[in-house]
């Protein structure tokens, strides 16, 4: 991968400082108007540095450079920084804060400028002469979303263009069991989303994975796309504790979404993700348990629950998925799900039939009636003669991919 050389630009900053009478100057990915993804005339980080991630934060002094990011850029910023960087990640402990590191790095009583224009490669984007070939052999990770008048989208996910082999299945498993335990979990109102991390978390640690970045952000409502100040992270504990406030609770209407990553550096990413609403468990809709309790979502419940206390007033909540995109089948090692787990994989997906192929059908004026209890291919596909043949291909898609695992 080509680096910029940066030593001739640090070099035009340094003289600048200089006549400015500063010893250091503060550069961060944001513009003026708090955009998330900033313009291309707004990337002063990019300029100075040749990193491209979308968060960063730099600080440069008359003879040193460092740039701080989160785990998702660590390997794309190890590969785009020279040798005149120091490279940090964020959310380690062994990684100074950037105010120690300019006591330590300028002489005392510094004055220290702020750009004011600024408030496995985890997040890629092709560069050229950068990008890889998709062949028929390829893993293709698909992180897309989009900004809709009714809100804002964000969905990943990862799929074989040939035939997975066992070891590639078994690591989209364990990311999907991970997305699973998440997406089942019933837990009281207010509970800090640091809290639950580790649900997706402990699954990867059993088979001795992990993913540098949160499990899950809030999404904003035609806004942006990573909205705070929720999350589902056990990093915002830390940062949330270094600025001296409480980490705030998830409640019942949030949005937030569930992401759990496995990363091979110069192999593959596998990243499942599902934007997620927070609702309280006795008025979720689906049942991703038991397939034949008329479609209440029980999540985690089991027969047995504690009794009611008139004292206890905890409102409960669970997450109901927003998101509805079919898993890949022929990625998928079911002899790694539990009972649990497969149930939750097929109602979901018998959701996304449902639902799906009702719209397809309404958007040609056909009113298809569908028994919630037996979604069977005879009765989607009965009135299949009267779709064109684009919809008729993606029906045909949304059947073969929502099919009953077993």
């Amino acid at each position: 991968m080509k680096k910029i050389l940066s030593l001739e630009r640090l070099t035009r900053l340094r003289d600048l400082l200089k006549v400015k009478k500063l010893q250091g100057y503060i550069l961060a990915t944001e513009d003026e108007h708090f955009n998330e993804y900033v313009g291309v005339a707004d990337r002063r980080c990019e300029f100075i540095s040749g990193f491209t991630g979308s968060s960063c934060s730099i600080i440069v002094t008359l003879d040193k450079a460092a740039l701080w990011t989160d785990g998702r850029y660590q390997l794309q910023g190890t590969n785009e920084l020279d040798d005149n960087w120091s490279l940090f990640r964020n959310d380690l402990i062994e990684s100074p804060t950037k105010a120690k590191w300019i006591v330590s790095s300028t002489p005392p009583g510094s004055s220290i400028g702020y750009d004011d224009a600024n408030g496995a490669i985890i997040h890629y984007h092709p560069v050229e002469g950068q990008d890889a070939p998709i062949t028929n052999k390829s893993i293709y990770l698909v992180d897309s979303g989009g900004q809709y008048l009714t809100g804002t989208t964000d969905v990943t996910r990862t799929i074989h263009l040939n035939e997975p082999t066992l070891e590639e299945k078994n690591c989209y498993t364990a990311v999907l069991k991970a997305h699973i335990s998440l997406s089942m979990q019933i837990f009281p109102s207010n509970t800090p989303g640091s809290r639950l991390d580790v649900l997706s978390r402990r699954i990867m640690w059993q088979y001795r994975g992990n993913y540098a970045h949160g499990t899950g952000h809030g999404v904003g409502a035609f806004l942006n796309v990573h909205e705070g100040p929720i999350g589902l992270s056990g990093s915002r504990l830390n940062m949330y504790s270094r600025m001296g406030i409480t980490e705030p609770g998830l409640q019942e209407n949030m949005v937030v979404t569930i992401e759990p990553g496995y990363y091979w550096t110069d192999r593959f990413g596998i990243r499942l993700e599902n934007v997620v609403f927070i609702v309280p468990v006795k008025t979720v809709d689906f049942d991703f348990n038991n397939m034949n309790t008329n479609n209440t979502l029980m999540t985690m419940h089991n027969s047995f629950q504690f009794a009611s206390d008139n004292t206890d007033c905890t409102k409960w909540l669970t997450f109901e998925p927003v998101t509805l995109v079919p898993f890949q089948r022929k990625f998928i090692n079911i002899n790694m799900l539990s009972m649990n787990e497969l149930n939750w994989l097929n109602n979901y997906h018998n959701i996304i039939r449902k639902v799906l192929c009702q719209r397809i059908y309404q958007e040609v004026n056909i009113n298809l009636s569908i028994d919630n209890e037996n979604l069977d291919q005879q009765s989607i596909l009965s009135n299949m003669s009267m779709l064109s043949s684009s919809r008729q291909r993606c029906l045909q898609w949304i059947i073969n991919q929502t099919e009953i695992l077993s």
